[in-house]
């Protein structure tokens, strides 16, 4: 291999370090979108087979923000950064309709959501603590995710220390 196609190759392995280094601090953000994408295609799927296809679009309407958020991050495998709105937008529609869900369920009205769930103490306490742990995991994201416009994240940093390393 000649001097040239050396200095080539190492520059393609860095540019592909670098995509790789700022696609990498969206990382646990897609891995938490996939999951919501997943959980909401089964209580999609649920409601099919239950016939409560009027109560499917809250799960349909969840999927396609999903969907576009997923669409975003992989769009995102480059080095110029750009701020993650429809994911930003998923995560708060998923706040908020989990907020909802809460209020139904302590106003014993969720009976048509889930079907598939028994209207009792343990059914409410179950649906509760999902939409908790929902609302949890889209906090962190939304909390990650303004650390990310704010440049404060630890991937970043490790992006900077590569660059400037790179440089020498």
């Amino acid at each position: 291999m000649q001097e040239h196609e050396k200095k080539v190759l190492e520059k393609r392995k860095q540019d592909a370090a670098i995509k790789t280094m700022y696609y990498n601090r969206y990382f646990m953000i897609r891995y938490v979108t996939v999951f919501f994408l997943v959980i909401n295609l089964n209580w999609v799927a649920i409601l099919y087979l239950m016939d409560s296809p009027t109560m499917m679009l809250i799960p349909c309407l969840l999927l396609v923000f999903a969907i576009r958020a997923m669409w975003e991050q992989y769009t995102m495998y480059t080095k110029d950064q750009k701020k993650a709105r429809y994911t930003k937008y998923f995560h708060w529609t998923s706040m908020v309709i989990n907020l909802v869900i809460i209020i139904l369920v302590i106003f014993q009205q969720h009976q048509s959501l889930f079907p598939f769930i028994k209207m009792s103490l343990a059914g409410t306490i179950t649906v509760i603590s999902i939409q908790l742990i929902g609302l949890l995991l889209s906090s962190l994201v939304l909390v990650k995710l303004k650390k990310i416009n704010l440049k404060k994240d630890k991937q970043y940093k490790r992006v900077k220390h590569y660059l400037a390393s790179i440089k020498l």
